[in-house]
C-alpha cells in the first residue's frame, strides 16, 4: 500500500429523505465544509469485481489503518499482489479469509480467494468515486487496482461538490440507507443535460407544486426524460417530464450527476 495522504474538497451538505427516489430536503447549510480523509489511500480499478458499486476506472478510498469487519469491501495486498472484494472472515479458522467478487453479472464471475490471514495487509474501503476515463490499458494489470501517488489525480473529488445522505432502498444496490452521495455539479443547459444520459443523477423537475428533486437513472426517449429506479426490484414507476418542453406539468430543469457514494466512515 502506498504512503498515506489527506483527500480534501469542499461541498455544500443538505440532508434528505429519498421515498421512491424522491429527495425532500429536510435540512440544509449554506456553509461549504471540507471533506477530508486523512491518512488514506487512493486506488484505480482494473477490474469488474466491484460492480455495480465501481467498475473499472474508477477509484477507491481506504484508511492506512484499522482492521476490516466481515463483509466488507477491501483492499488487499497479499504477497506482490493487490486484490478487490468483499471480505469473509473465517469463523472457524482464523487464520485464513475469503476474498470474493460482488459482481454476479457477468457470464465467468471470478472466483473466491482463500487468503492466508498472517500474509495480508487488509484495508476497508470507505468511498469509491466514478471517473468518465476509459480504462485503457488496464485489461492486462496484473493487480485488481493501480495505487494513485498524486493528489493531481484526484480531480473526482475535488472542487465543488454536493453531498446527499440516501434513506430508502430505491437507490439499492449503488447506494444504501444512510449512505451519502457525492454530486458534481449542477447541468442546465441542454448539452450539459444530455451528457449524463444513463448516468445515476439527482435531477431538479419544475412542477404545479415547485421543484421536485429525485435520485434517479435518467434516460431519454425523444424530447422526453425518464427517470428510472436505480433499484431493479423496485415498484415505484419512474418518473416522464419534458427534456425541452413541459410534459404532463414536469419539466425537467437541472441534473447533477452523481461521482461518488461514501460506504462507510
Amino acid at each position: 500500500m502506498q504512503a498515506g495522504f489527506s483527500v480534501c474538497c469542499t461541498f455544500t451538505i443538505a440532508l434528505a429523505a429519498a421515498t421512491d427516489g424522491r429527495i425532500a430536503t429536510v435540512q440544509a447549510e449554506g456553509n461549504a465544509k471540507p471533506l477530508n480523509f486523512p491518512n488514506h489511500g487512493v486506488a484505480r480499478l482494473t477490474v469488474d469485481h466491484l460492480r455495480p458499486i465501481a467498475k473499472s476506472g474508477d477509484l477507491v478510498i481506504y484508511p492506512q489503518f484499522g482492521d476490516p469487519r466481515d463483509g466488507d469491501l477491501v483492499v488487499v495486498a497479499a504477497g506482490k499482489r493487490l486484490r478487490v472484494g468483499r471480505v469473509h472472515l473465517d469463523s472457524k479458522n482464523s487464520g485464513r479469509l475469503v476474498l470474493a467478487p460482488i459482481n454476479s453479472s457477468v457470464a465467468s464471475p471470478a472466483p473466491p480467494i482463500i487468503l492466508p490471514r498472517a500474509h495480508c495487509v487488509v484495508r476497508k474501503i470507505v468511498a469509491v468515486a466514478s471517473c468518465q476515463i476509459p480504462p485503457v490499458g488496464m485489461s492486462g494489470a496484473v493487480d485488481d487496482v493501480i495505487p494513485l501517488a498524486a493528489e493531481s489525480e484526484l480531480a473526482p473529488l475535488t472542487g465543488d461538490i454536493g453531498a446527499w445522505v440516501v434513506q430508502g432502498d430505491s437507490a439499492n444496490p449503488l447506494a444504501l440507507d444512510g449512505q451519502t452521495i457525492f454530486c458534481g455539479k449542477h447541468e442546465t443547459t441542454l448539452s450539459g443535460i444530455s451528457s449524463t444520459e444513463g448516468k445515476a443523477v439527482v435531477a431538479v423537475l419544475d412542477g404545479p407544486s415547485g421543484e421536485e428533486t429525485y435520485f434517479k437513472r435518467l434516460r431519454f426517449s425523444g424530447d422526453l426524460a425518464v427517470l428510472e429506479n436505480l433499484n431493479p426490484h423496485h415498484d415505484s414507476p419512474p418518473i416522464i417530464a419534458g427534456f425541452k418542453t413541459e410534459y404532463s406539468g414536469l419539466k425537467l430543469k437541472a441534473v447533477a450527476p452523481v461521482i461518488g457514494v461514501r460506504l462507510q466512515e
